[in-house]
């Protein structure tokens, strides 16, 4: 099927929804995938890479825009949360990718450019706030999880 401007998807572990980020479109849609539909349900600036938690019920979608920021998404309702990701007064920042916990407690995103790049922690049980952000010198763009 043709979703205009698709980015990126998360798909629901049942296999019949999908969430896209429609980057060119400031959309985030959600597809029926049985029925091969889709509807716009956000509009959210420069939409990029999505993360589902395990139970499905928060998505954060990473923003191409400065300063760099990311959505929490309650996927029932469709309200959010914008979170800046990178510390006061750098406005010269831009989110990369990020990895959400199988809890659906944390949310760790890249941030590149500005003068102090990095990786923020954010606590959604804290009420989406970033409670760390880790340096990461360069160009931090992804973030991933490795089981030690």
């Amino acid at each position: 099927m043709t979703v205009p401007g698709a980015h990126e998807l998360a798909v629901t572990h049942n296999g019949k929804t999908a969430y896209v980020s429609r980057r060119t479109a400031n959309r985030l849609a959600v597809i029926d995938l049985e029925n091969q539909t889709f509807e716009d349900v956000l509009t959210l600036g420069l939409p990029d890479t999505l993360r589902l938690s395990a139970n499905e019920k928060l998505l954060t979608v990473g923003l191409r825009t400065s300063p760099a920021q990311l959505a929490v998404v309650d996927t029932e309702t469709f309200s959010y949360d914008l979170v800046n990701l990178s510390g006061p007064g750098e406005t010269t920042t831009i989110g990369g990718h990020q990895w959400t916990s199988p809890s659906g407690r944390y949310t760790f995103a890249a941030f590149e450019g500005g003068l102090n790049p990095g990786v923020a922690v954010i606590d959604h049980r804290a009420e989406n706030e970033v409670v760390q952000r880790l340096p990461y010198p360069g160009r931090p763009h992804g973030v991933t999880h490795a089981q030690p």
